[in-house]
């Protein structure tokens, strides 16, 4: 029973290394010739592809640049920013109810 069990682990029907000595060659020149098609075919086509400026209908405009060259207005000297007026306004509220 254990000869029927084991049978193909001990005896394989599919043996390594019978295969033609001319598979491995055929199969390396197939998957090269596969490959270079991949490559070549696409560029002998590149007559059908778009010219730029018909493929730059599809493109959005740039925006528009801010005046002053993009740069942030200057921040005025002695003016508090809101959070800093919430934080006092908060702590005077707190103060005031103790």
């Amino acid at each position: 029973m254990a000869g029927q069990i084991f049978g193909e682990i001990a005896n394989p029907s599919i043996r390594v290394g019978t295969q033609k000595w001319y598979t491995v060659p055929v199969s390396i020149l197939a998957h090269a010739a596969l490959i270079a098609a991949l490559v070549i075919v696409p560029l002998l086509a590149a007559e059908a592809l778009p010219q730029i400026p018909s493929m730059m209908a599809f493109v959005a405009a740039p925006a528009p640049r801010r005046p002053g060259g993009g740069r942030r207005p200057p921040r005025i000297k002695g003016r508090k920013s809101l959070v800093c007026k919430s934080k006092e306004i908060i702590s005077m509220q707190i103060k005031g109810n103790q």
